[in-house]
Formats: C-alpha cells, sequence, structure tokens
C-alpha cells in the first residue's frame, strides 16, 4: 500500500500553524524535563549493573527525535507537522534490540538507500523539463538549460564563488511534479532543507520577476544525487 503523503502547515496557514505551535510547545516543555530523568536512570542502571539500559535509550532517542521534529517545526526549519502527524525522524523502534557494544560496528550486508533528500532530488530529476523537448530535469540541469528550468521554478544560481541550483518554495509548475507523492504539498521543500549546504534565500526565478523564498542547493550535491 503507499505511503499517506505527510502532513504539512505552510505559511500559507498562519492561524492552524499557530496553534499547532503552542500545543507543541506545550508537548516539548514536557519533554525535556523527561529526558533529563532518563539520564538518572541510565545512571542508576550504570551504577547497579555496570552498563546503561537499552531499552532507556530507545525509550531516550524517540524523545530526542520528537524533541528535534518539534523545534524544527517551531523554527520554521520544518513544515511538517511533529509526531504523531508524521513518522518520527530517525528514532529507534521500539522492540527492537539496541547494540550492547557501541563500539562494535555491523557488517554492511547491504549498500545504502537513498536518503529522504536524496531520493526527492531523484524523483524530480527524473521528471519531464519539457513537453516540447521531453528532456529530464537531471538532463537538463547537466545542460544548464536555463530556459527550460526557469519555466518550472527552478534556476541556475552561483552563491559564494559555488555552482548552485534554486528552487522556488511557490511556484505550481514545480509543485504538481510531486503531487501523489509523500512530497507533495510543501513537503518536498522541508525534504531538500536537509540536503548537505542547503540553504534558503529569496532569489529572482525569472529575470526582472520579484524575488521569490527558495531553497538553494549546491550542484555538486544535486547531481550526485541524480547519480545515486
Amino acid at each position: 500500500m503507499p505511503a499517506d503523503p505527510p502532513m504539512v502547515l505552510g505559511p500559507e496557514q498562519p492561524w492552524k500553524r499557530l496553534l499547532a505551535m503552542i500545543a507543541f510547545g506545550a508537548v516539548g516543555y514536557v519533554l525535556l524535563p523527561l529526558l533529563l530523568l532518563l539520564a538518572v536512570a541510565q545512571f542508576g542502571f550504570h551504577l547497579w549493573g555496570s552498563r546503561s539500559n537499552p531499552r532507556v535509550a530507545q525509550l531516550a532517542d524517540a524523545i530526542k527525535a520528537l524533541l528535534g521534529s518539534i523545534l524544527d517545526f517551531l523554527l520554521y526549519r520544518s513544515d511538517l507537522l511533529p509526531f504523531p502527524f508524521n513518522p518520527l525522524p530517525g528514532a529507534a523502534t521500539f522492540g527492537e534490540q539496541a547494540t550492547a557494544w557501541p563500539d562494535v560496528e555491523p557488517p554492511d550486508l547491504a549498500p545504502a538507500a537513498p536518503s529522504g533528500w536524496q531520493a526527492c532530488l531523484l524523483h524530480l530529476g527524473r521528471c519531464r523539463a519539457s513537453e516540447r523537448t521531453g528532456s529530464s530535469i537531471a538532463d537538463a540541469i547537466r545542460a544548464d538549460e536555463t530556459e527550460a528550468l526557469v519555466a518550472i521554478g527552478i534556476r541556475p544560481w552561483v552563491l559564494e564563488g559555488e555552482a548552485q541550483v534554486a528552487f522556488a518554495a511557490r511556484h505550481a509548475a514545480l509543485n504538481d511534479f510531486f503531487v501523489g507523492t509523500r512530497w507533495q504539498g510543501r513537503a518536498w521543500l522541508s525534504t531538500l532543507k536537509a540536503a548537505p549546504g542547503a540553504v534558503n534565500r529569496r532569489i529572482r526565478i525569472q529575470p526582472n520577476a520579484n524575488p521569490r523564498h527558495a531553497v538553494v542547493i549546491p550542484l555538486r550535491v544535486v547531481l550526485a544525487a541524480f547519480d545515486t
């Protein structure tokens, strides 16, 4: 079965976001003291059995993941609603045995799957940049086809002397590429912000147009994701 689309609250829903920020701010206020209690509990297990408790560590990982997603939401680093509206990012699964010896690494049995931002860019790169030419967005970026890219909300850019790619935050054509995927709505934007070197900027996507909010990612990072 396809995964449920992520639940997001972007700038276009300010009052709903305010209510959500107040609610999750209260949750975060409770979570921090709970983490401190778990730290005290782990010290107790250390005194009793000379090692930490893996189940307490799993619980702490889940709380840390939830607190981190709440802080990202409160600080406008993400439009994704925290758990339980969306999965916990990077939290250990309960019931999964934590390693007893953290200095021993398990063997690499399979290649790592693309991370969220890589998969998002990979999906976008396979979409058509132009119905007229039939070329993919990845090919258009490699060939620096600025005119075709600008029409869909993407623009090659140079920032601090390094080649970059800017993705417009609010562009109908760009949003359409993610309809029906787990990145639909503005979830794709929050996902791409996790890419290495990604920054928020106001960019003139089209010449002589007003600057628009965009996420800007180094070209080398974008091309590496296309080759994943």
